[in-house]
């Protein structure tokens, strides 16, 4: 599990105004965390920290017991008494069709956002890890896509309405990052109300984009998917859209 550190520069671009923010950081998981400032807390930070211990802590210890589940690039059954984590990952593996790794952003950001909010009872939340982020929110939100070097990158993006929350919103790309993939797509941004079914449906639609002529054929395929709310596909110069949440394209 050991991943390249990079720099995620997009971060610079999030609303001060609306959010106050902090990052929380173990291992390769990296946590860009927004609170709205009527809910932020000193002790959520310490909160998130210990959350993201016990939620390493049992995926680490279930891996070591069952070898291969870190590095199958197909679904795997959760095995008997599989602590939550591992459940939700190879719940939305199983359905995407890809290995359960491929949903564990996600569900991390899930996982520690339900648990933020409970415990603090957030009015608006944003977790997000590595692009793949889960929100919940009462005035819409703006989430912008990033696609490397493509000229959409931070260009379009999804707008999302407080009646679609709590939501997952992830992306996936074969062109830039640390996921592993088998297509070549600059990004491919998925929404659906699973967080960890977002990650997973995001990582299997972008393997299937090799050739720009590949992304809307794509994006129109993945829209048909009930548990989708909106797909963008992105691969060079050329951009793909479906789906029920407002597309924006920003100057």
């Amino acid at each position: 599990m050991i991943m390249e550190y990079q720099e995620r520069t997009y971060r610079r671009k999030t609303d001060h105004l609306r959010f106050s923010y902090f990052r929380s950081v173990l291992e390769e998981t990296d946590l860009w965390i927004g609170v709205d400032h009527g809910s932020s807390d000193s002790k959520m930070e310490g909160f998130v920290e210990q959350v993201l211990k016990d939620i390493r802590k049992d995926l680490v210890g279930y891996a070591l017991s069952h070898p291969g589940f870190l590095h199958s690039h197909t679904s795997v059954p959760a095995g008997p008494g599989a602590p939550e984590v591992v459940r939700r990952m190879c719940s939305a593996s199983a359905k995407a069709g890809v290995g359960p790794m491929a949903a564990v952003a996600g569900t991390f950001s899930a996982m520690v956002g339900e648990r933020l909010k409970r415990e603090f009872s957030v009015r608006e939340l944003i977790v997000e890890n590595g692009g793949d982020i889960w929100l919940q929110i009462e005035t819409p939100l703006t989430v912008s896509v990033e696609a490397g070097n493509s000229p959409f990158t931070g260009k379009t993006g999804l707008e999302v309405d407080p009646e679609y929350t709590p939501l997952g919103i992830c992306t996936s790309s074969g062109t830039f990052g640390h996921s592993f993939s088998y297509g070549r797509a600059d990004a491919v941004m998925i929404a659906c109300r699973n967080c960890s079914l977002a990650d997973a449906l995001a990582t299997a639609w972008c393997n299937r984009i090799s050739r720009e002529k590949d992304v809307e054929k794509t994006a129109q395929m993945a829209g048909k998917v009930p548990e989708i709310l909106s797909v963008i596909a992105i691969r060079g110069e050329k951009l793909g859209i479906a789906g029920k949440l407002r597309f924006g394209i920003f100057a």
